[in-house]
């Protein structure tokens, strides 16, 4: 059985790459757009999953999400992926408890070191 990616971002096309570069590896990725979304349906979620998430989510503040799932006594790893490469904000949301932060455009190559970090194999 696969592993599950959530991804929360507006950013279809880039919902759509990340998709694309799993979906050889041994992760299935779920995508929302919204938060909220994510969030009703996350005390459902896979074992073992993985969930990247925008720094720019529409309806709720990223930072809110994460708490949110601690609150749900939810401990998934989460990589924040930001618009702009400001450090601040990388710490910020270092400190949320995110296992990373990472800049659009995403470097493949970025993205693959950190999950095979988090323990899972990529296969492209």
């Amino acid at each position: 059985m696969k592993k599950m990616t959530y991804m929360v971002d507006p950013d279809i096309a880039f919902c759509e790459r990340i998709s694309s570069l799993l979906s050889s590896s041994s992760l299935a990725t779920k995508t929302f757009g919204r938060a909220k979304d994510f969030l009703e349906q996350s005390d459902s979620m896979e074992p073992d999953s993985l969930l990247i998430l925008s720094s720019n989510i529409p309806d709720m503040d990223t930072v809110e999400v994460m708490q949110e799932l601690k609150k749900r006594g939810n401990d998934i790893p989460v990589i924040v992926v930001g618009e702009d490469d400001d450090v601040p904000q990388a710490v910020k949301f270092m400190r949320a408890g995110a296992v990373d932060f990472i800049w659009k455009p995403l470097a493949n190559q970025k993205l693959k070191a950190l999950i095979e970090k988090l323990g899972v194999s990529i296969n492209k």
